[in-house]
């Protein structure tokens, strides 16, 4: 379902410095398409390749990060934060599958990306 989207910070690499400040944004779009849940955010990833530009509620951020640099990035900042996984999704139950109102049955959601921003 829809859920805000928040920028909660930027795990500190050199990949992403200058990036620090952001924390706490609520995320309104990614490379200029609307984002609604995380999955959304995912599906633009893997559509457009990468994450190149945010909106936040309160104004948009053009990403600079070294693309080639990007993979090897990604392995320092797993490794450096113990973060098994880029992607992880818990699978909701299937009692709150099929009823989506139903919050109080549903396993908590959660996604990983180590180098967005």
């Amino acid at each position: 379902g829809d859920r805000i989207v928040v920028l909660v910070g930027v795990l500190p690499d050199r990949i992403n410095i200058g990036y620090h400040k952001y924390h706490n944004q609520v995320i309104k779009t990614v490379n200029g398409q609307a984002v609604n849940n995380l999955q959304d955010v995912f599906r633009i990833l893997d559509t457009d390749g990468a994450l190149q530009n945010f909106r936040f509620q309160s104004g948009g951020v053009d990403l600079a990060l070294d693309q080639e640099e990007l993979p090897e990035a990604n392995e320092r900042i797993m490794t450096r934060y113990r973060i098994p996984e880029l992607r992880f999704q818990a699978e909701p139950s299937a009692q709150a599958s099929a009823d989506p109102h139903r919050n109080e049955n549903r396993k908590p959601s959660k996604r990983l990306a180590a180098s967005a921003p």
